[in-house]
C-alpha cells in the first residue's frame, strides 16, 4: 500500500509453516535482511514459541513462504502473492519512489544479482520501471506499464522459449526431495494439496502450475517411484 505504519503491521496475519530439520532436507536460498518492523514481529513469534516449547526455538527461512500484498498504484489496488524477498524489495519503495540497485543491496544486505532478479519481477508486473540502468522507479499508472512490458517481453520471447521446458523440468526435479519428504511424513496426498505445500518452496521464480506438477508426478508413477490411487499420490 502507500505506507505501512506500526498499527498496520501489528494487524498483519502471520502463519508459520514449521519444518523439522530431522525430517526435511536442508533449505538453501538467498540471504537478505528483513525490515526492522517485520523482524520484530518474527522475534515476538519466536519468543512465544520458545515459551510454549521450552528448549526448542525457530530458525526463520526468510526466502521461503508467500506474502499476500495489496499495492495502491495511481488510486488502483492490485493484489500480488509473492515470495518474501520480492515483498521486501517492493517494501523499500514506500519511503522513496526511486531506488538504485546499490541502495537496495545496502538495505537488504543482499547481492546485486539477487536484488536485480527481484526487481525484474516487479518490472515484469508493470510496478517498476528501469531508467537509467540500475535505477528503478514506481509506476503510478500500471496500465501504461503493461504496454511497455509487452514490447520488452516480445523481444526476448524467442530466446526464452527453447529452454523454458527443460528449465521447468529441472526445477521440478529439484523439488522431488521435498515431495518425497512430504509423502513420507504426511502420507498419501492429492495433487492440489501437494501443489499448495510446494508453494512454500517455489519462491525463486521456479513456480509451476497444477498441470505441470501433475505431468511431473505422473512421470514418477510411470517410473514406479510413486503410486496413484483414489485421487492421491503416495510413495511406492
Amino acid at each position: 500500500s502507500d505506507g505501512f505504519d506500526d498499527g498496520a503491521v501489528s494487524e498483519m496475519e502471520l502463519n508459520a509453516f514449521i519444518l523439522s530439520h530431522v525430517f526435511w532436507p536442508s533449505f538453501r536460498g538467498d540471504q537478505f535482511k528483513l525490515p526492522e518492523i517485520i523482524q520484530k514481529q518474527l522475534d515476538s513469534y519466536t519468543k512465544s514459541y520458545q515459551n510454549q516449547k521450552g528448549m526448542r526455538t525457530l530458525e526463520w527461512c526468510h526466502n521461503l513462504g508467500l506474502v499476500q500484498l495489496e499495492l495502491e498504484l495511481g488510486g488502483k489496488e492490485v493484489s500480488f502473492s509473492v515470495s518474501p524477498p520480492r515483498a521486501v524489495t517492493i517494501w523499500h519503495f514506500q519511503e522513496k519512489e526511486v531506488r538504485t540497485v546499490e541502495e537496495l543491496c545496502d538495505l537488504m544486505e543482499a547481492q546485486p544479482t539477487t536484488v536485480r532478479r527481484h526487481l525484474s519481477y516487479w518490472v515484469s508486473q508493470g510496478v517498476l520501471h528501469e531508467n537509467p540502468t540500475d535505477t528503478f522507479t514506481i509506476v503510478e499508472n500500471i496500465n501504461e506499464a503493461d504496454t511497455v512490458l509487452t514490447d520488452e517481453v516480445d523481444e526476448e520471447e524467442d530466446l526464452a522459449t527453447t529452454s523454458a521446458q527443460e528449465q521447468k523440468e529441472n526445477d521440478l526435479q529439484m523439488l522431488w526431495s521435498y515431495i518425497s519428504a512430504m509423502l513420507t511424513n504426511l502420507g498419501a496426498m492429492p495433487l492440489d494439496r501437494i501443489h499448495t505445500m510446494l508453494k512454500m518452496f517455489m519462491t525463486q521464480g521456479r513456480d509451476c502450475t497444477p498441470a505441470e506438477l501433475k505431468s511431473f508426478l505422473d512421470k514418477k508413477v510411470k517410473s514406479q517411484q510413486l503410486v496413484y490411487s483414489g485421487g492421491t499420490y503416495h510413495l511406492n
